[in-house]
């Protein structure tokens, strides 16, 4: 063994700087000793054996290794891997990822980089860890700002469930923490060296060329390109591409941008005219468009807001929609919206929830309606609600609204015509910070469950109590507009911690289902409660006929499913629906009802296309005859002849004929109807365009900027 060598191996080992020089001098005495004594050394010599290496390995070798059992770890989890192309891109990250951050901690001291390196593998397990409850509680990774936006909340308000979802997942948070338990163990096997600057600069290239290789291989194809760019959304990257590149683009994205979707032709976007001089459809009325007939084009030349010129190259794009026989239906009535927590249909019955079933059997009725699970729990459902917009930023899309103008939002609408307007919640008033969001949007209160007259501290909050304490506020305050957000039928289900379950145990014994099932019907038991004294109130002030209910759900009951954050052995929610759902759109199909006591002696209004949560905000738009502009609504009002397209937050769609999945790229079409490749191509450019124009509007104040310059 050459002196060269013997030196090169010793200088690997950690050791004190001051000692540096003394042990290199210590071997290079050994080196000549065996080198000029090698022929003569004594016999007795021969027979001893040579000190036992251990083989090591560089510690620059830990941080990619340590990406790649995570990665590879939550894919195995969740059961799905993408496709081989982003496998070998995600590998390819992982790989160039953890040389980098090695590389630079090999520019410090062996002992502190051997040190960093440690906590750093730790605070990746933790993240990882935090991403795979998420995902397992709500269906849905979150970005760090949607992390860190609900921490608090989530920590005080379901702590119990939290810390039990870890204590009952021993077995995966051990097989996450393995690369840690790991590194300690072979602590010793693990060199950790210093090297030259000029050595990290050339390693540096080469994690550059390795890191353009991962993208090359992420986009190749034009499918995954497109959710690389302008169809990106943190929780589909995640399932594409893995959750380390999807962090690298969340952070590129907030700082430049996700790049605007190619706005398919004019003719190809849903509407039905766009210019005043289009000869009216003939009809019995003559009809208008809903629309001021702003330039959007000219405003553009005002403006080199990136998000804003997104917004107005739309805006120009789109056609308004007309007004119609329902324009104007409610004009002057009384508005109450009801987001309900995890509502689902199947808890309507005419004998147990009378009050449900008078609001699902009178009024209008949609026979196809959805409500997309947006990720980020309740907070994205009532933005979907309240704004009229698809939610992209998972919790932080409603809460990009403070400041800005909200002028187009129901309540703010009909503030301006001179209505009361009230929001309630029986929950915690600052959760996801809806003490500063909801004033916003045009409630000139906003009321939590701290200022409920009515109130017994309880695990949910009682709806019953709610409505209770809030009715008397606004009554004789008409016109008005209210919003309440319900919480009773808040997960977890069962009759042993979840409040209102116990309340009404007795009146679910009789049901066929699951405990489980049962308590998420004895939760809801709650709600009915609340409407019948609302229903009480409005028909003992003889306001009824002049009171309009509208009554929906914030995102489907995904507490019922399999998971260990909701103790879950199976999927409740297939028992609850009757049948294994397939896809989001099975999954997410639910209930709208508009009820009006002045529609209860005539036949209901039937829509019978397919419409979401979007559509709710131009819909009661026309129906109180209030002025907006529909081509800058990503939903359509249900009685104009826009084509009705319902869109999901990763571009899949719902249209007339069929079901695109963006997430299989596959298309089927309902019962005997057939969709061309041109119709197919059509709806993915324009979901894709509607999903680009509401990021657009969540990240600029557009509407101030429109009142400022037309």
């Amino acid at each position: 063994m050459s002196k060269q060598l013997h030196a090169g191996v010793f200088a690997f080992i950690p050791c004190k700087p001051a000692d540096l020089r003394y042990n290199y001098l210590v071997m290079e005495n050994y080196n000549e000793y065996l080198l000029t004594n090698m022929d003569t050394a004594p016999e007795e010599d021969a027979g001893q054996e040579e000190p036992k290496r251990i083989r090591t390995l560089p510690g620059i070798v830990v941080l990619p290794a340590v990406f790649l059992w995570l990665e590879f770890f939550i894919a195995y989890l969740r059961g799905t891997f993408p496709a081989a192309s982003c496998i070998a891109g995600a590998a390819a990250a992982c790989v160039s990822a953890g040389m980098l951050v090695g590389g630079v901690f090999s520019l410090l001291p062996p002992r502190l980089n051997r040190f960093l390196t440690a906590a750093v593998v730790q605070l990746l397990i933790l993240f990882y860890c935090v991403q795979y409850f998420c995902q397992d509680s709500y269906s849905v990774y979150m970005n760090i700002p949607a992390l860190l936006s609900g921490a608090e909340g989530v920590a005080e308000e379901y702590g119990q469930m939290v810390v039990s979802a870890i204590l009952g997942s021993a077995g995966i948070i051990l097989g996450f923490e393995m690369p840690f338990i790991l590194v300690i163990l072979f602590r010793k096997r693990l060199r950790y060296s210093r090297t030259a600057p000029a050595k990290f600069a050339a390693a540096a290239v080469c994690v550059l060329l390795i890191q353009a290789f991962s993208v090359s291989l992420l986009t190749r194809q034009d499918f995954y390109r497109d959710k690389y760019l302008s169809q990106y959304t943190f929780d589909d990257s995640v399932r594409n591409f893995g959750l380390l590149t999807a962090c690298r683009l969340d952070a590129v994205y907030a700082a430049k941008g996700v790049p605007a979707a190619v706005l398919p032709a004019e003719e190809d976007l849903p509407g039905e005219g766009s210019t005043e001089t289009e000869p009216e459809i003939q009809q019995e009325k003559v009809y208008g468009f809903n629309t001021s007939y702003t330039d959007y084009e000219l405003l553009q030349t005002k403006t080199s807001d990136r998000n804003l010129l997104t917004a107005l190259s739309y805006a120009s794009a789109s056609k308004p929609s007309r007004k119609n026989e329902c324009t104007g239906l409610f004009a002057g009535k009384n508005l109450i919206i009801i987001a309900a927590e995890s509502f689902s249909p199947e808890v309507v019955d005419s004998e147990r929830t009378p009050a449900l079933y008078r609001l699902a059997s009178k009024g209008i009725q949609f026979e196809e309606f959805y409500h997309p699970f947006w990720g980020g729990s309740t907070t994205t459902g009532e933005a979907s609600i309240l704004l009229g917009l698809i939610p992209t930023d998972g919790v932080e899309s409603i809460q990009r609204t403070i400041g800005k103008d909200n002028s187009y939002t129901i309540a703010s609408r009909q503030a301006a015509e001179g209505y009361s307007t009230m929001a309630f919640h029986n929950g915690k008033p600052d959760y996801y910070n809806r003490n500063k969001t909801h004033p916003g949007l045009g409630y000139e209160s906003f009321t939590a469950r701290d200022g409920l007259s009515e109130y017994t501290l309880s695990w949910p909050g009682s709806d019953d109590e709610m409505f209770r304490s809030s009715v008397g506020e606004y009554i004789d305050k008409g016109p008005f507009s209210v919003y309440y957000m319900t919480i009773s039928g808040h997960g977890l289900y069962n009759f042993s911690g979840h409040t209102q379950a116990i309340w009404h145990k007795d009146e679910v014994a009789d049901l066929p289902y699951s405990d489980t099932v049962k308590a998420f019907y004895a939760a809801n038991m709650d709600l009915e409660r609340g409407l019948e004294y609302l229903f009480e109130q409005l028909e003992d002030k003889g306001i009824a006929d002049d009171t309009v209910i509208v009554l929906t759900a914030d995102h489907y009951p995904y507490a019922l499913q399999a998971g260990e954050a909701w103790k879950n052995t199976r999927n409740y929610l297939a028992e609850l629906k009757g049948f294994a759902y397939r896809n989001a759109m099975e999954r997410d199909r639910n209930a709208l009802y508009i009820w009006c006591g002045s529609l209860e002696k005539e036949e209901p209004i039937r829509v019978t296309g397919p419409t979401y949560t979007p559509d709710i905000l131009p819909t009661l738009c026309n129906l109180f005859g209030l002025k907006f502009d529909s081509e800058l609504m990503v939903g359509r009002d249900v009685f104009s002849q826009t084509e009705p397209l319902v869109i999901w937050p990763d571009c899949s769609w719902k249209s007339a004929l069929g079901f695109y999945d963006a997430s299989r790229g596959t298309f089927t079409p309902d019962g005997d109807s057939s969709a061309s490749d041109s119709y197919i191509s059509r709806l993915k450019q324009v979901a894709a365009a509607k999903v680009s124009y509401s990021r657009a509007l969540l990240n600029c104040d557009f509407y101030g900027f429109l009142n400022e310059n037309r």
